[in-house]
C-alpha cells in the first residue's frame, strides 16, 4: 500500500509512514472499494424493455403486412363490383333503347 499523504510505501502493518510520518488509519490503507453493481430490476428491465421494443416492431410490421393485404383485397373487390355495376348499367341501358320505337 501506498501512504495517501507522501506516496511511499507502507511496510507491512506499520501504523506510520516511515517517510511522513502520518498515522495510517484501515480506511486510508484499505483498497478502494469497487464500483456498485446495476441492481439485476435495472438490467431486467432494460432486457426486458429491449424485447418488447424487437417484439412490438416486428409485430407492427406483420399488421402492417396484414392491413395491406386486406386493403388491397377491399379494392379489387370494390373495383370487381364497380365494374360489374357498370356492365348491368350498359345491358340495362341497351334493353330500354331496344325498347323505344326508332324515330
Amino acid at each position: 500500500m501506498l501512504c495517501p499523504a507522501c506516496g511511499a510505501a507502507k511496510p507491512g502493518s506499520a501504523a506510520f509512514c516511515p517517510s511522513c510520518g502520518r498515522v495510517f488509519t484501515a480506511r486510508a490503507c484499505a483498497p478502494p472499494a469497487p464500483p456498485p453493481l446495476p441492481s439485476p430490476l435495472i438490467v431486467r428491465s432494460a432486457v426486458y424493455g429491449a424485447l418488447a421494443l424487437l417484439v412490438g416492431g416486428y409485430g407492427a410490421n406483420l399488421y402492417s403486412r396484414y392491413l395491406d393485404a386486406e386493403r388491397d383485397r377491399l379494392d379489387s373487390s370494390l373495383l370487381r363490383q364497380v365494374v360489374e355495376h357498370r356492365q348491368l348499367v350498359e345491358r340495362t341501358m341497351a334493353q330500354i333503347d331496344a325498347a323505344q320505337p326508332g324515330p
